[in-house]
């Protein structure tokens, strides 16, 4: 079998960052992985349905806050007898500017010192 081919636009980091997600509904805890520059994986226990809005606010290794609203791209909810998925959501950052600048300050080496 030939070796999966990655077609992003940009790479993405794989970190993982405790969460807190921010809703019109209320607030949940999550942990934001596989960031990118456009978006990421958030895994939480009630994932949002796709199109819904949220702020995503994330405390970076060196202590500042990153936040950043962000739109619902996926949802996934595993089945019972689904092994090895996570429950959560692909969500596209819609604060790039402040997205950009936050991974710019922030290099992947860094991030990484942080996993948690």
């Amino acid at each position: 079998m030939a070796p999966e081919i990655e077609n992003r636009q940009h790479p993405r980091m794989p970190i993982t960052l405790p969460a807190r997600i921010i809703t019109v509904s209320g607030v949940m805890e999550g942990e934001m992985e596989n960031v990118s520059l456009l978006g990421a994986f958030i895994r939480c226990q009630k994932p949002l349905e796709p199109g819904e809005r949220l702020m995503v606010v994330v405390k970076l290794p060196s202590n500042p806050l990153f936040n950043s609203h962000a739109e619902v791209v996926w949802s996934r909810v595993p089945r019972s007898n689904d092994k090895g998925i996570s429950r959560g959501m692909g969500v596209k950052f819609i604060d790039l500017t402040q997205t950009s600048l936050i991974l710019e300050a922030h290099p992947p080496e860094q991030m990484a010192e942080a996993r948690l």
